[in-house]
Parts: structure tokens; C-alpha cells; sequence
């Protein structure tokens, strides 16, 4: 997952903790290790979707949420 803004690692940050999510975070990218986790961020995020762009490592696409 990357986000596009200037606070994105505190944004991301912020929301794993009050998730509870299984994450790693990196400056502006976030890596999500389970389904429990990315359904999460899809209910839960608060910010812009247009700064969220989501990468499948196993399928090695984009992730359309739309």
C-alpha cells in the first residue's frame, strides 16, 4: 500500500495503531500480512482514497477497491 501525502507515514501510523492491524510500515508505503488487516483499512480509512494505491505482491498487480 502507498499513500500519497506528506504525512502519509504518521496517517498510516496512526491508523494501524488504532486498529490493531497486522502492518509494517516504511515511510509512505504500509505492508499488510493478512486479510483480517486490509479489510480493516478498507472499512476504516479516514483519509483521501485517491492517495491510497494498493500493490498484490503475489498476483503482482493493482488492487481496485472501486
Amino acid at each position: 500500500m502507498i499513500i500519497r501525502d506528506r504525512n502519509a507515514e504518521q496517517l498510516l501510523k496512526d491508523w494501524a495503531r488504532s486498529a490493531n492491524a497486522a502492518v509494517t510500515i516504511e515511510n509512505n508505503r504500509m505492508k499488510i500480512f493478512e486479510q483480517r488487516s486490509l479489510s480493516l483499512f478498507q472499512i476504516n480509512w479516514p483519509h483521501n482514497w485517491n492517495d491510497v494505491t494498493i500493490w498484490d505482491y503475489w498476483k503482482r498487480e493493482h488492487i481496485n477497491l472501486a
